[in-house]
């Protein structure tokens, strides 16, 4: 567009039109980088924002010398759940789920839904033993929402820990593993007591 023969009045209806433009342009970018960090069903951290985040926050516990703690959470009978219910229904559990999962960790806590029914809590600047004190406030706010909402069966959350210190320096890798590890057990555990 050639300025140099505009006058002054179109001059400034021009830029403020570019301005409103740019402007616009701004904000589906913020949008963009909003919705490619987060889970589409749940709107928490997708696994790779949430590990990313994750590896920043390892680095800052070498720094400080403290501790993380990560919980490997898994909904218990989420097939069966999908299957008898249907995958509506699958959805609105997850979305449940994470949001009790939100509202229930510290601010400085990160959560993130790594795939399925499966998510994983990264209680900065914790032990275990801390995180798993912080774990049963999670635990009354699922019975909650079981007492609130669910008619035709119940939510449960298997869940298993993993530490991450200077005595035990393990890569996010080995952390995720312990953690799933952990909450395998602690499933094959929920599901004997189930069915005894």
């Amino acid at each position: 567009m050639n300025y140099e023969h505009m006058d002054i009045k179109l001059l400034l209806k021009s830029i403020k039109a570019k301005d409103e433009i740019i402007l616009e342009l701004e904000e589906k970018l913020k949008e963009s980088l909003y919705y490619a960090s987060r889970d589409a069903v749940t709107e928490l951290l997708n696994r790779r924002a949430g590990l990313s985040l994750l590896e920043k926050e390892i680095e800052i516990s070498k720094i400080n010398g403290t501790s993380i703690t990560i919980c490997f959470v898994d909904i218990d009978g989420f097939k069966y759940i999908n299957d008898n219910f249907g995958h509506t229904k699958g959805d609105k559990v997850l979305k449940d789920v994470g949001k009790t999962l939100k509202e229930s960790i510290r601010k400085t806590d990160i959560l993130m839904r790594i795939g399925g029914d499966e998510f994983v809590i990264v209680f900065c600047n914790t032990k275990i033993d801390d995180a798993n004190k912080l774990w049963s406030g999670i635990d009354e706010q699922i019975n909650k929402l079981n007492k609130e909402t669910y008619y035709n069966y119940n939510i449960s959350l298997s869940y298993g820990f993993s530490e991450y210190s200077s005595e035990s320096p393990l890569s996010i890798k080995e952390l995720l593993h312990n953690a799933d590890k952990s909450m395998y057990s602690n499933k094959v555990i929920y599901s004997n007591k189930k069915s005894n």
